[in-house]
């Protein structure tokens, strides 16, 4: 079981959070001015970027980006979602944000979706090339299987 001092990440994303919720609520005296928010929320999802690379140190750039804007992405719209006093003035200024994210993730599931058919339904499937990807053996084993599955049902029907 994986300890707090490996993934430090999550107690702090969790804990910053709350302060930030019981403090837009009024809850803790002396909130912030409405005006202040959305620039503190900005900041909140920043530090929160930061303390995830601080954390995990990601193998490659392509992987922290990705992940860093699937992370940002989400504590963007919990922040708008779920904080009081937020929604309202941090939705117009980031609408161009929201789209050029949800267009960046889908070019990147669209590739990676891609890259999966590829080796599923290519002849030399070999499990070992998803285990590589991190996926576990038995996972890989049934992901094989369902699109060796799947390529004889084409064959079946196309006449090949």
């Amino acid at each position: 079981m994986p300890s707090i001092r490996e993934n430090w990440c999550y107690l702090y994303g969790l804990s910053s959070y709350f302060f930030l919720f019981l403090w837009f609520s009024r809850i803790i005296p002396a909130s912030p001015p409405q005006m202040a928010r959305p620039g503190l929320v900005c900041l909140w999802i920043g530090s929160l970027l930061a303390s995830f690379f601080w954390c995990y140190r990601p193998r490659s750039l392509r992987q922290g980006v990705i992940r860093s804007l699937s992370l940002g992405g989400s504590a963007l719209w919990l922040a708008q979602a779920t904080l009081p006093g937020v929604s309202s003035g941090l939705a117009g200024r980031t609408g161009w944000l929201r789209a050029l994210g949800v267009s960046l993730a889908l070019v990147c599931e669209g590739a990676a979706l891609i890259a999966l058919l590829r080796v599923l339904f290519g002849r030399e499937c070999d499990p070992r090339l998803l285990e590589d990807q991190g996926v576990p053996p038995l996972i890989a084993r049934l992901i094989l299987a369902e699109a060796r599955f799947w390529r004889r049902v084409l064959e079946f029907l196309t006449g090949r």
